[in-house]
């Protein structure tokens, strides 16, 4: 694996050497498919009808297992994980020695000394690293899903408003009450799977996990049931914009990127290495980190347990909050000027080309968000929602400018200065938003843990 210190050590700076770090772009991929049909379709069935969203490749797989497993993923976490009953799920958030998140998942409790982390490359690599590095009596095994046609197990959400009629279908009778983020084990017509109870873009859901075998099975069943109700697969592109709605805002630069609670980390290597972009501009890596109170985490964090961030989650929570996680809904006449301006041959250089859906043009991306033409927060995702007919995105602001209603205005457009090899030449525009609670969604504010 690669070594990010030297990574680091090869640029006059972190910020740098990030910023020439290639995109991994998943539409080159043969696995994920952007679209099943179309992306605003997709994106309007988990409101209308029923969305299936195929998630075998989404993420890893972490077996974690042993005396000290549950003391090990503590450590790790912000939270003290208790009480934490079999066959619940948590989510499970991860900090640096310094405070900042470096990372978050699903940890689900399959037995006393069992867990299942599932979680993007970022977390993976920070619990991997002090599972083989500490002394803990723990066993682990990993399928990393994204690189791989198959794997042990399949992975499907079923979402929107026809999932609960989908679900009892498949069942045979009444769908068993299932709190929260709790799991039972359970049957479609002979093929077995365990289910999770929860919720995005909006809506109630399950999530299901079965073995490989089954998933062609499962997928032709669900459809079978679900075509009267309007089932419609979903692709990445409209997955990726649900977590807008929902208000998970991804952590963008690990926080094992800084500081000497990372260090050792570093130097040993990680599969994971991030690019930077945006038009957010600054040569201090830690600019670019959150922290846990920043995304609202405030109530989850436990300053009691033993943890690798414990001593700087309290310095922290002894401080004003600083910035808060909100939406931002585009102006839709700016944004159509844009577009406008790529059009006119006269606007040179043109503004640098803005994807409706999915707008990434870097691994973690950061466009500056402004005010009186100071820099007082980011935006991190931005895609059109087809339900609200707006483009909106997900970021966080100084905490003066955090209520909804406020207009600010965010500077499209990578870098001028460290420019990113894959973006074109281009000028940087100015779009007005307007600040929205997150999550945007009311469902997921509101309802998402009303049976927890």
């Amino acid at each position: 694996m690669p070594s990010i210190e030297k990574l680091f050590e090869a640029h006059p700076n972190p910020v740098r050497a990030l910023r020439n770090e290639p995109f991994w772009d998943l539409s080159d991929s043969d696995i994920f498919k952007m679209e099943r049909s179309n992306w605003r379709s997709e994106q309007d069935a988990w409101y209308k009808t029923v969305a299936l969203f195929d998630l075998s490749h989404h993420m890893s797989d972490m077996y974690i297992s042993g005396p000290d497993a549950h003391k090990l993923l503590k450590y790790l976490s912000i939270s003290a994980l208790d009480p934490f009953p079999v066959y619940t799920a948590k989510q499970f958030i991860t900090a640096s020695a310094e405070g900042y998140l470096s990372g978050d998942g699903i940890l689900q409790r399959l037995g006393d000394d069992q867990f299942l982390f599932i979680a993007d490359m970022a977390s993976r690599d920070w619990v991997d690293y002090h599972i083989r590095t500490g002394n803990w009596d723990v066993t682990y095994r990993e399928e990393f899903r994204m690189p791989h046609v198959t794997s042990s197990t399949y992975r499907f959400q079923i979402q929107g408003p026809n999932a609960l009629t989908l679900i009892e279908r498949a069942l045979g009778g009444p769908m068993p009450e299932l709190k929260f983020f709790h799991l039972a084990d359970l049957e479609f017509q002979g093929l077995k799977f365990r289910a999770l109870r929860h919720g995005m873009a909006g809506q109630a859901g399950i999530e299901i996990n079965g073995p490989w075998e089954d998933k062609q099975k499962m997928h032709d069943l669900l459809h079978e049931l679900g075509k009267d109700l309007g089932i419609v697969d979903v692709g990445w592109w409209a997955y990726a914009s649900s977590t807008i709605e929902s208000g998970w805002l991804c952590v963008e630069l690990p926080g094992y990127y800084i500081g000497e609670g990372g260090a050792a980390f570093r130097e040993v290597g990680s599969d994971f290495v991030t690019s930077l972009g945006g038009s957010f501009d600054s040569e201090n890596l830690e600019d670019y980190m959150f922290t846990p109170y920043e995304m609202g985490y405030g109530r989850l964090v436990d300053l009691e347990h033993d943890s690798i961030s414990r001593d700087a989650l309290i310095k922290m929570s002894q401080e004003p909050v600083k910035r808060r996680k909100v939406t931002f809904e585009f102006n839709a006449d700016d944004v159509a000027k844009l577009y406008a301006d790529l059009l006119d041959s006269g606007t040179t250089p043109p503004p640098q080309f803005f994807r409706l859906i999915d707008t990434a043009y870097s691994g973690s991306q950061y466009e500056a968000v402004k005010v009186d033409g100071n820099t007082v927060g980011v935006v991190t995702t931005i895609s059109y929602v087809s339900p609200h007919r707006k483009v909106i995105g997900i970021g966080v602001i100084d905490v003066e400018f955090a209520e909804p209603g406020t207009e600010v205005t965010v500077l499209w457009g990578d870098s001028l200065t460290i420019p990113r090899p894959n973006v074109e030449e281009h000028s940087q525009v100015l779009l007005r938003a307007t600040i929205a609670p997150s999550p945007y969604s009311k469902y997921a504010r509101e309802k998402y843990r009303s049976n927890a």
